[in-house]
């Protein structure tokens, strides 16, 4: 966000900010700037930067013109209204063709977008809370309604496969307009989309109702959903952002008990006996090891702590049981040829052997489809949601979830968890 500012005269005060601009080191110095209009309107800002100073210098009177960007700037004024708070926010990005809105503790919630999105990175949406009744305490009611918005723009930009944001804030409280902006870069959206902008109303239900009432606790779902949500340009990179939001899941929501393949204290007395043993054989009799051994001796316990750290696999289909996530056409076989399609991309820098006849590997995409279904699942399943989504797997279509039981004896991907 840039802000203008007025030719000032080149004075002593004017020259010090010409000094403080430059810095020790050519570093950029963080300024504080406050101001009011006329109609009573006051400005407020500790995240000004100086981007630089226009200077004249002529042999009469110098004038210099900064030029300066704002990462936050806070506005308020005076203005009769209702006691009742509202918070709203102006969306980026969002597209939906009808506004979806719901009932809560807080108050009523209405989230509206524009169909079609025309532009990416333009205010598209609006995000509003509405206290039914004047709150008994407006800082808590405050506080509670911006932490449920944060959790509708993260859900809500699941649904739409994009990172919606909200660059800027409008709260009325106890007659006070305040209104804040942020300086938010833009993020391109990605595809394809969970579910169809006229069919947001069910997600938008579970994500309300999955803040008051979470039907489980998912731990850290705002990051994983946002490396679900990231753009990119080559399917080698989209399957490692929706590989590493299945990880970030998995690894912030199972217990030791399914991360590790023994308790932390029973290996650390084994991981002791195998140091001990390693040392024993290395370096016998006491003898000062050499460096080359020394050097091995001291990478050891880092390595060993991988011995006991259940493999990937293990640890979603451990997931996937604990949250009952129901799959009926997602295989063990399928997973670990994704898993594999993707430790080929990170070790080795790409995924397709030159040296492999084509047919000898599954198409890249088909890897990114699978993945991105299974992670779909497990979040709706977190979520509590029931209803009807987007699937891409073998064409668009539509999916139901949770999806019908399979027949008896046919194996599911959570059937397939170890013991």
């Amino acid at each position: 966000m840039r802000l203008r500012v007025r030719t000032l005269p080149l004075t002593k005060v004017t020259f010090e900010l010409k000094r403080l601009w430059r810095g020790e080191g050519g570093k950029s110095a963080f300024f504080t700037l406050q101001g009011a209009s006329d109609s009573g309107m006051s400005f407020a800002s500790d995240f000004i930067i100086v981007r630089g100073i226009g200077e004249r210098t002529p042999p009469t009177r110098g004038t210099i013109t900064p030029k300066l960007s704002c990462s936050r700037a806070d506005f308020q004024q005076a203005r009769a209204r209702e006691p009742r708070p509202i918070l709203q926010f102006f969306l980026r990005d969002y597209e939906a063709f009808r506004d979806v809105r719901a009932n809560c503790p807080l108050g009523e919630v209405v989230m509206a977008g524009t169909y079609p999105l025309k532009a990416s990175g333009a205010l598209s949406g609006v995000l509003r809370v509405t206290a039914d009744r004047p709150p008994t305490d407006t800082d808590a009611w405050v506080t509670q309604a911006r932490a449920l918005c944060d959790h509708l723009r993260s859900v809500m930009g699941f649904a739409s496969s994009a990172m919606i944001r909200a660059p800027v804030e409008h709260l009325w409280r106890d007659e006070i307009w305040t209104a804040t902006v942020y300086d938010q870069s833009t993020h391109p959206r990605t595809y394809p989309q969970v579910f169809h902008p006229m069919s947001l109303q069910p997600i938008f239900d579970t994500a309300v109702a999955s803040f008051f009432d979470p039907p489980r606790p998912v731990r850290n779902l705002p990051h994983a959903l946002e490396w679900f949500c990231m753009a990119t340009t080559y399917n080698e990179t989209r399957l490692l952002n929706v590989m590493t939001a299945l990880e970030n899941l998995v690894e912030s929501n199972l217990p030791d008990t399914d991360r590790l393949a023994l308790p932390a204290k029973r290996f650390s007395k084994v991981a002791s006996d195998m140091r001990a043993a390693a040392r024993g054989r290395l370096a016998p009799d006491g003898a000062e090891p050499t460096a080359t051994v020394a050097a091995f001796l001291e990478g050891l316990p880092a390595k060993m702590a991988d011995l006991n750290r259940r493999p990937l696999l293990d640890k979603i289909l451990a997931l996937a049981v604990r949250w009952d996530v129901p799959m009926l056409d997602l295989t063990r076989q399928d997973l670990e040829a994704a898993i594999k399609a993707r430790n080929s991309v990170v070790h080795r820098g790409y995924y397709y052997d030159p040296d492999a006849p084509p047919p000898a590997e599954r198409d890249l995409w088909d890897h990114v489809i699978f993945l991105r279904e299974l992670f779909i699942r497990f979040v709706l399943a977190g979520l509590g949601f029931r209803g009807d989504y987007l699937s891409f797997r073998g064409g668009e279509h539509t999916m139901r979830f949770p999806p019908e039981l399979p027949a008896a004896g046919e194996p599911t991907l959570a059937s397939q968890a170890p013991d």
